[in-house]
């Protein structure tokens, strides 16, 4: 569904035919592998990452994934599994609920930008590309109607950042998601949803193919002016100046208190500390945040709740909480720059698990330093952000 929304016709007759230029077989693999697992806590040990509720993995060449160690993923497979096509998708179906068409979805948009945009006009959208990536795999959820109220969920907290004097140029990574598909709806608006794939891919949808049809291909700027009707920055202007005119939706400042405060990924790497009830409670407070419903006093007892989150320092809170030191790096020392104080919870982790330090220190600092950084850490601008 999501290929033929973005791209309804097929490539035009005078591209190269298959089989003529190099590296056909990778034009010409199926699109992703789909590893679907039934159990979030596991999907994400194996990424090492406890900050996605899906992913894409590239893969450029067969087995051979870009960027990260899959190693704790393969091992589960058979002897002799071949992994086929452009991305390897992580998706979880749990049983206690289905939005897992949703997440395959956003990542297969994914692996269709990957296989499709042509990479050599990347530069040309610095500092903008990551909002279209995120942006056209977040406004297909809506698109394909796996998600509504996108003026609650996506208006709503772009206007609030742009009334408190938010610019482009700094967009937090707690809104990449939302402002980008503001931005993507905003061109679908404009021109049809493959004319804005057009222009991001090439006539042949394809960087490879493109270079074997260079007679046809334009620049960005001129593919982009001639489609809308207007330049670029031009274009950027008029949509900051639009959506911030937007009218207020309730709810919206909950949401954007959410994701600015970090509460979901907060209680993520908190996890192995709170009990039942208090997960419960945090749920609670996500689906009437989600929903426009929520009671804007329960911010501070869940902040409250988190802040002090503590447990039995037991082996398996110990490894637990080891396995989300690589996305407490991530967000805490390679984004909000707390290096001392997260060199400080490794050294501690380690001498806990040896025996030589009370484990209670290493909860308490763990704890203090998620609470005290990830927030920070989301608030800072995706310009800087060690992706780029």
């Amino acid at each position: 569904m999501a290929e033929a929304y973005w791209t309804p016709d097929p490539s035009p007759d005078w591209c190269v035919p298959p089989g003529s230029v190099p590296l056909w077989s990778f034009i010409d693999a199926p699109l992703a592998t789909v590893a679907l697992y039934t159990n979030m806590e596991m999907m994400r040990r194996d990424l090492n990452r406890f900050d996605v509720g899906g992913l894409a993995a590239i893969n450029p060449f067969p087995n051979r994934f870009e960027g990260e160690d899959y190693t704790a993923f393969v091992r589960h497979l058979p002897e002799g599994t071949e992994l086929r096509g452009t991305a390897l998708l992580f998706v979880c179906d749990p049983p206690e609920n289905d939005d897992w068409q949703r997440v395959a979805t956003h990542e297969l948009v994914h692996a269709l930008r990957f296989r499709q945009w042509d990479i050599n006009s990347h530069a040309m959208l610095y500092p903008y590309y990551r909002l279209l990536v995120e942006g056209v795999a977040r406004y297909s959820e809506y698109a394909l109607e796996y998600l509504d109220r996108f003026d609650l969920h996506v208006d709503g907290p772009v206007t609030i950042w742009l009334a408190q004097g938010g610019q482009l140029s700094q967009v937090p990574e707690f809104l990449l998601y939302e402002i980008g598909a503001s931005l993507v709806d905003a061109l679908v608006r404009c021109a049809t949803p493959d004319a804005l794939w057009s222009v991001l891919s090439g006539p042949c949808r394809s960087a490879i193919l493109n270079l074997c049809a260079k007679d046809h291909c334009v620049a960005f700027e001129a593919a982009f002016s001639g489609t809308y009707g207007q330049s670029w920055e031009a274009f950027l202007e008029a949509w900051a100046r639009d959506a911030a005119t937007l009218p207020s939706v309730p709810g919206s400042e909950d949401i954007y208190q959410w994701r600015r405060g970090a509460y979901s990924l907060r209680a993520e790497l908190l996890a192995p500390l709170l009990d039942e009830r208090n997960i419960e409670r945090i749920d609670a407070l996500a689906t009437a945040v989600w929903l426009g419903s929520a009671d804007a006093a329960e911010f501070a007892g869940i902040d409250a709740m988190l802040r002090g989150a503590s447990g039995e320092p037991t082996s398996d809170v110990l490894e637990a909480l080891l396995e989300r030191e690589g996305t407490l790096i991530s967000y805490a020392r390679e984004r909000a720059g707390a290096f001392s104080e997260v060199a400080e919870v490794l050294l501690l982790g380690i001498r806990a698990r040896k025996g030589e330090a009370p484990p209670a220190s290493y909860v308490r600092a763990f704890v203090d330093v998620v609470n005290q950084f990830i927030p920070i850490a989301v608030q800072q601008s995706i310009v800087s952000s060690p992706q780029w």
